[in-house]
C-alpha cells in the first residue's frame, strides 16, 4: 500500500559550485544518466508501526534544460515523472507525472524539491524521470532500497542532511515540527559553508517526564574517529516523539567520503538507538561558472564596495581573480549564511535590474544615473512627486524616504537640460551630493524658502 503527495515549492539556489565541470555528490545520493542532470536522495520517518513517510529529495542543473522567454523571463518547463515498484510483486506498481516550471536567471541555476511517498514495509525500486518539454532531452535516476517495519523499541528514522535548518517563518512545504529544514540531496559540504546540517527524529521513548541522551560523531572511511559532540541531556516532557537537529563544523576536514553516526540513549529504559549517513565534504578548487548575466550585476559594485575594495578590485586583470575577488565580496555581505541564497546580493540585483529598466538615457544604463544610483543605494522611495509640463520651471522628481535615518530622507532631481536625463540637486544627507545652485531651481518653482 503507499499513497502519492507532491509537494510543489522550489528553492532557487545559487550556493552550489562545480568542481571540474561536475557537481560532486556524496556516495548515498543518486545521479541520473541522460542529458538532464539531477540527483535523488531520500529519508524515511515513521507514521505507524507499518506505514513510513518517504520524502524524496532532487536537485536539478538548470543548465541542462533548454528555455523559452515569456514576459521577458527565461523559463525551463519539465515534465517530471515518477515509478515505485514493489519488487516482491505484491503490489501494483505507483505511476505518475506532473508538469512542472523553474525560472533561470542570475541567481537561479540550480532546483532543489520534495516529493513524499506513504508506503508500507518492503522492497521497491523507485524512478524518477525528467523530461525537458522544450527540447525533448531526458534524465532517468534509479533506486532501490526497502521500507522497514518500525519496531516497538526505541528506534530512529533515516538522518535527512540539510542546507539550513531554522525556525519556520511561514508555510512551506519544508516545514516540520515548526521548523523548516532545506534538504541537502548532494549530501556535500564546501568550505564555503562548512557546517555539516542534519535532522533526525527519535521513537518510542518512555513517554515519562525523565530524559535521554543524544551524541553525534563523524568518521572517516577507515572508521577513525574524527570529532564527536559533547552528549546532550534532553527532557522528554512526557511525549515518547523527540525531534535532534544538528550543525557540526568542518572547518579542518580533508576531502572525502565521511560518515555521520548518532546515538539515543533513553535514560528511563538504558535502551539505544543508532542511525548513520555517509557525506562528502569537498575542497578541490570550485568552478563557479558565473553566466555573463551574473557577472553583469556582480562586478558591478561602485555603490557597494569600501574604497579600498574598488580600489583592488579595478587593479585585477585575470578574469579569475576578479571572480575569486567577487566571491569573497559578496559572501561577505550576505546577512543569512545559513540559507541557500545570499539575500542581499538578490535585492541588489533586482534594484539594479529596476534601474536600467526605468532610468537609462540614451546610450548609459540606468544604474550609472542619479535616480539609478539613490534607488540602488536606498532602495524605493516611500513616496514620489512628479512635477512635469510646467512652462516656467524644469520637470523634477522629488524623492521622500520616511523611515530612513533619524529625520528620514529627500532627494530632488530636475530635467536640467531637458532631455529626460534627470539630475540630483538636493539631498538633505551628507553621503549625497547637493548642488551649490539647487536654491536657484526652487525659485522657478516659486518655492522660495525652500529647503535648507
Amino acid at each position: 500500500m503507499y499513497w502519492f503527495i507532491l509537494l510543489t515549492t522550489l528553492i532557487l539556489s545559487s550556493d552550489t559550485a562545480k568542481v571540474e565541470g561536475k557537481i560532486p555528490y556524496a556516495e548515498s545520493t543518486v545521479p541520473s544518466t541522460g542529458e538532464v542532470s539531477f540527483f535523488v536522495d531520500r529519508a524515511l520517518f515513521r507514521i505507524s508501526d507499518s506505514l513510513s513517510y518517504l520524502e524524496v529529495y532532487y536537485f536539478l542543473d538548470l543548465e541542462t534544460l533548454g528555455e523559452v522567454e515569456r514576459d521577458g523571463k527565461r523559463e525551463s518547463d519539465y515534465l517530471f515523472k515518477v515509478k515505485l515498484e514493489d519488487l516482491e510483486g505484491k503490489k501494483k506498481p505507483l505511476v505518475d507525472s506532473w508538469t512542472k516550471k523553474a525560472f533561470k536567471g542570475a541567481l537561479s541555476q540550480f532546483v532543489i524539491d520534495k516529493f513524499d511517498l506513504i508506503v508500507s514495509p518492503g522492497s521497491y525500486r523507485l524512478t524518477v524521470e525528467i523530461e525537458d518539454k522544450n527540447t525533448d532531452a531526458k534524465g532517468k535516476a534509479i533506486s532501490e532500497f526497502s521500507v522497514r517495519h518500525w519496531e516497538p523499541a526505541l528506534t530512529l528514522s533515516d538522518i535527512e542532511l540539510a542546507k539550513s535548518i531554522r525556525d519556520s517563518t511561514g508555510p512551506s512545504n519544508f516545514n516540520k515540527y515548526a521548523l523548516e529544514v532545506i534538504p541537502n540531496p548532494l549530501g556535500t559540504v564546501y568550505p564555503q559553508k562548512d557546517t555539516l546540517y542534519f535532522y533526525l527524529e527519535v521513537y518510542n521513548l518512555e513517554p515519562d517526564s525523565g530524559a535521554y541522551i543524544f551524541t553525534s560523531a563523524i568518521y572517516d572511511a577507515g572508521g577513525r574517529l574524527l570529532r564527536s559532540t559533547k552528549p546532550r541531556v534532553r527532557k522528554k516532557k512526557g511525549s515518547s516523539v523527540a525531534i535532534e537537529t544538528g550543525g557540526i563544523p568542518l572547518d579542518d576536514f580533508e576531502e572525502g567520503e565521511y560518515l555521520l553516526s548518532v546515538e539515543v540513549v533513553d535514560l528511563s529504559t538504558s535502551q539505544r538507538a543508532n542511525a548513520s549517513r555517509l557525506f562528502r565534504f569537498v575542497t578541490r578548487k570550485i568552478e563557479r561558472e558565473i553566466p555573463e548575466e551574473l557577472m553583469d550585476y556582480l562586478s558591478f559594485i561602485d555603490y557597494v564596495a569600501t574604497p579600498r575594495e574598488l580600489k583592488a578590485f579595478k587593479k585585477l586583470k585575470d578574469e579569475r581573480e576578479k571572480k575569486a575577488f567577487l566571491t569573497r565580496f559578496w559572501k561577505k555581505r550576505d546577512p543569512d549564511p545559513e540559507t541557500p541564497t545570499n539575500e542581499f546580493l538578490r535585492e541588489f540585483i533586482e534594484r539594479v535590474k529596476y534601474a536600467d529598466q526605468n532610468y537609462s538615457q540614451g546610450g548609459r544604463k540606468g544604474r550609472y544615473t542619479d535616480r539609478g544610483r539613490i534607488y540602488i543605494k536606498y532602495g524605493p522611495p516611500d513616496q514620489v512627486q512628479r512635477v512635469t509640463l510646467v512652462s516656467h520651471a524644469r520637470d523634477r522628481e522629488e524623492w521622500t524616504y520616511f523611515t530612513r535615518g533619524s529625520r528620514g530622507m529627500k532627494f530632488i532631481f530636475v530635467d536640467v537640460d531637458g532631455t529626460g536625463d534627470y539630475e540630483l540637486i538636493y539631498s538633505s544627507i551628507e553621503e549625497e551630493p547637493t548642488r551649490p545652485d539647487w536654491k536657484s531651481y526652487l525659485k522657478e518653482w516659486g518655492l522660495l524658502g525652500g529647503e535648507e
